[in-house]
């Protein structure tokens, strides 16, 4: 063990001795036959040991911290007396476990915590995303909402078609507070899916179609998702035979907007809506690998998810001009150039989904004559600056790298290449809705 760990290490560096002999009723007897008076024992024993741990068992239990000079103060060794008499304190207890047994002082606790909690903000209720969006849309309705290679739609058509999609769906027999599985690629239509979702009083499970048909058909089933949405060309019986209680759904434009000349307009729809309070609906239901490599899946919820966006809106002061998303919508990371550029305005740019689609949007970010809101992990900001060879851009984008560790070389490189961003490390895990900020 010794012999592979790091160069220059000791295996261990601190040392805790019982003594378990009992020297001083030992003298003490022999004195006493001896006729000799012994007023005081001590004894010194040095090591290499930085320090040093000595328990000694008499009538009562003696401890004492042996150090070398310069390598502790005497705060810290009063810091550790302290920690090492509140875990001893609670032996007299009962049976527990030591990992519940509290090291740290409520003092201690609070200072710790004190830094990393900041401003505890609570942004005020306000109407679920799909419904911000529906107020948009009438602020702007021929803005265009979305793009996606040489297709668009705007916010107008955006809110229409994804109440006919939910009309659709309730009209199939779609209930409320249920799971609506979504299996599509990056595009327009995915985004109205997810939308007609939420429409129905519903949370959308989004799937990644590459992924292998037990992977997919495990999390339909996980889900209890009485349907699946597909692309309108999609090649769908492979999972309708490993899910065959789960009817599949193509979503087409063409046929919803084919609803308007069926005496249908959107204006007159009325859907039926879930009575839930928002804070208790669920937004969607994402899967990621679990710890055990058995997918798992995370609820987030409305609230939750218009506090994230809301939070990336305060972020940035003056919004970006245009929103470019080249991450898969199964993946949460894609949700930050999502949702709230939508909820200011923006056009958001899917890049086509297609196996060169990160060099399509790194010439769409180096074409670009207006700032941007972008989202890509470090892996991808390093392949970003590398494809920059050496140029610089002087647009003031709002980069959020996140995904991976973020290192400090590679942000280096990010603005030196974009010397006017502003870059956040964005990093958490799913279960805090996307990520956690940091600039």
């Amino acid at each position: 063990i010794q012999r592979v760990g790091a160069a220059g290490q000791s295996l261990f560096d601190t040392l805790v001795v019982f003594e378990n002999y009992p020297v001083d009723a030992t003298i003490e007897g022999n004195a006493e036959r001896a006729a000799l008076n012994v007023t005081s024992v001590d004894n010194f024993e040095g090591n290499n040991y930085s320090l040093s741990l000595v328990a000694h068992l008499g009538e009562q239990l003696e401890l004492t911290f042996k150090m070398q000079d310069g390598l502790f103060t005497q705060a810290q060794v009063a810091q550790l007396q302290q920690h090492l008499s509140q875990l001893l304190s609670h032996l007299g207890h009962g049976e527990q476990q030591l990992a519940n047994i509290p090291m740290l002082q409520t003092r201690e606790l609070e200072s710790l915590r004190a830094p990393l909690e900041g401003e505890n903000l609570r942004y005020p209720e306000q109407d679920l995303l799909h419904e911000q969006l529906a107020h948009v849309a009438i602020k702007q309705p021929h803005h265009p909402a979305l793009v996606c290679g040489e297709e668009s739609i705007t916010y107008e058509a955006l809110d229409i078609q994804s109440t006919r999609l939910a009309h659709v769906l309730q009209k199939r027999g779609i209930g409320s507070n249920t799971n609506i599985a979504i299996c599509m690629p990056r595009s327009i239509e995915m985004i109205v899916a997810m939308l007609a979702v939420w429409k129905t009083g519903n949370a959308y499970v989004p799937l990644d179609q590459e992924n292998p048909i037990e992977r997919l058909a495990f999390i339909v089933k996980d889900t209890q998702s009485p349907c699946v949405l597909v692309a309108k060309n999609a090649d769908f019986e492979a999972l309708h035979a490993h899910s065959p209680n789960t009817w599949v759904m193509p979503v087409d434009l063409a046929q919803l907007n084919a609803l308007e000349a069926d005496n249908t307009p959107s204006s007159s729809i009325e859907l039926d809506t879930s009575k839930a309070l928002p804070a208790q609906r669920a937004a969607y239901v994402i899967y990621t690998s679990g710890s055990t490599g058995q997918p798992k899946g995370v609820r987030v919820t409305h609230d939750n998810l218009n506090n994230y966006c809301h939070s990336i809106m305060g972020l940035m002061p003056q919004p970006s001009a245009r929103s470019l998303v080249v991450a898969k919508l199964n993946f949460d990371l894609g949700l930050t150039g999502l949702y709230p550029a939508l909820l200011q305005g923006i056009t958001c740019e899917l890049i086509p989904q297609s196996d060169d689609d990160f060099v399509a949007y790194a010439d769409t970010i180096f074409a670009a004559q207006e700032s941007l809101l972008l989202k890509m992990t470090p892996s991808q900001a390093n392949t970003l600056v590398a494809l920059a060879q050496g140029q610089q851009w002087s647009h003031p984008h709002h980069i959020f790298v996140g995904g991976e560790a973020f290192s400090t070389s590679v942000l280096k490189q990010l603005q030196h290449t974009f010397p006017q961003a502003t870059v956040f490390n964005h990093y958490g895990p799913s279960e805090t809705t996307i990520g956690c900020i940091a600039q």
